[in-house]
């Protein structure tokens, strides 16, 4: 699946197993390729069922995840060969440093400071890869019970967040990980994205359909967001009844929250009001779009929206809010129009990413299928006690048929001895006497 980041000065787009990389000013674009480093790098076969495993989907290399650092100054990408790959960006695009993950990467998080870069797999564990010593291998942070899907850390360095495929949005302390400051919990489904608005105030969406807020002080919900009642009536089919939030962006400036949900044309936009230390949410702007996007992001005021559409693959918008009017539109700034049109004049880099299967789709799949085994196995159970009566009955009758026939040997054999016992008494021969003779 195609996804994208964006800075002042360029955009990077990945698709498959390549990124593309376009600057202001400059009306050709850079190509990156992923490439096996050694005949040793092999994987393991990948579970269908719960999407774990490390090996190569389709036959096909892909960039799972990446990250750009806040001061644009690195860009990392982990792909299917269990790899981290760093890349500077200034004063020009180079790879610096390449370094083996343990199992295939779901998210990357640059520290603030930009001592560290964090890489959380799907076996749940996240570990630490220094940025300063560039071939330091990764040093393991914390582990989870559960595939890990996303996660944040806060700009004082003081928390780490996680969200795992079971519901749970974890909050510890950094860098000391292990130690757990609390959870978050209220999710229905699989917790798939996370974003920092304050130090104190989190932001999570999920496979539930709902966006939630959060006080990292205590812990607590404090408003829960139902974007799948949001959504267009016409868009709610009995095909597509799940709603995933996919990507969630904050315009700081306006506080305007933008929330876009896995499979639907749309984007839909909130006003976030903060009141006495409570949160209240209000939906201000629906934008459709032709095609379900496949990433936004947001840079400074300007929102880019990558969808599959040819001639416009990405699209730059701008957005205003005066007077509780909420406005978004196309930008007009000309060089931000060149940025894009020099990505949207290389469709052939992003044919690969049509059609494809998002991992969201993969996740409530793979819940479907352990929701189906579990109905399965209750269903055996349930058959199983049910017949526990009757077994037990008909294993009391033969218990009762095997007393009886041992009784009745017992019985037959006792009366055999007792007569074999008469029998030689009454049958036996009397040895005759001797006889003496007297002499004559």
């Amino acid at each position: 699946m195609a996804a994208c980041v964006a800075s002042q000065n360029f955009v990077v787009a990945i698709c498959n197993d390549s990124f593309l990389i376009a600057k202001k000013g400059c009306s050709t674009i850079e190509v990156f390729t992923c490439e096996r480093e050694s005949k040793q790098e092999t994987e393991t076969p990948l579970n269908p069922e719960t999407g774990d495993g490390d090996a190569i989907q389709d036959g096909k290399e892909k960039i799972l995840t990446h990250a750009l650092s806040h001061n644009d100054k690195y860009y990392a990408i982990c792909d299917d060969f269990k790899k981290l790959r760093l890349y500077a960006t200034h004063p020009e695009w180079k790879k610096i440093s390449s370094r083996s993950v343990a199992r295939r990467a779901t998210a990357i998080v640059f520290t603030h400071d930009l001592s560290q870069v964090l890489v959380a797999d799907k076996s749940g564990d996240v570990y630490s890869f220094s940025l300063t010593d560039l071939n330091k291998p990764g040093e393991l942070l914390c582990g989870h019970l559960s595939m890990l899907l996303d996660m944040a850390i806060t700009s004082n360095g003081r928390y780490i967040i996680t969200a795992d495929r079971d519901e749970k949005i974890r909050v510890g302390h950094y860098p000391n990980a292990y130690n757990i400051a609390g959870f978050c919990l209220g999710h229905e489904e699989f917790v798939s994205k996370l974003l920092i608005l304050k130090d104190d105030i989190l932001v999570s969406g999920a496979g539930d359909g709902t966006v939630r807020f959060w006080n990292l002080e205590t812990f607590q919900e404090l408003y829960c967001l139902d974007c799948a009642q949001d959504l267009p009536s016409e868009m709610h089919s009995s095909e597509n009844t799940q709603v995933a939030v996919k990507a969630m962006q904050f315009f700081t400036k306006y506080d305007i929250l933008a929330v876009a949900a896995d499979s639907y044309p749309v984007i839909l936009f909130y006003k976030v009001v903060w009141s006495a230390g409570n949160v209240v949410v209000e939906k201000v702007n629906t934008m459709r779009l032709s095609q379900p996007p496949w990433d936004m992001q947001l840079q400074g005021d300007i929102l880019w929206v990558l969808q599959p559409v040819e001639g416009d693959t990405i699209v730059p918008y701008s957005v205003s809010y005066k007077q509780e009017d909420f406005q978004v539109e196309k930008t007009s700034d000309k060089k931000t129009i060149e940025l894009a049109e020099t990505v949207n004049k290389n469709w052939d880099f992003f044919k690969g990413s049509v059609g494809q299967e998002s991992n969201f789709q993969l996740l409530f799949k793979a819940y479907k299928n352990r929701k189906d085994n579990m109905q399965d196995y209750l269903e055996r159970k349930r058959q199983r006690l049910a017949q526990t009566p009757l077994k037990k009955e008909k294993q009391s009758r033969r218990n009762k048929q095997r007393r009886r026939k041992e009784k009745e040997g017992d019985a037959a054999e006792k009366e055999g001895s007792e007569d074999v016992e008469g029998g030689t008494n009454s049958d036996s021969i009397a040895e005759p006497e001797p006889k003496i003779l007297k002499a004559s």
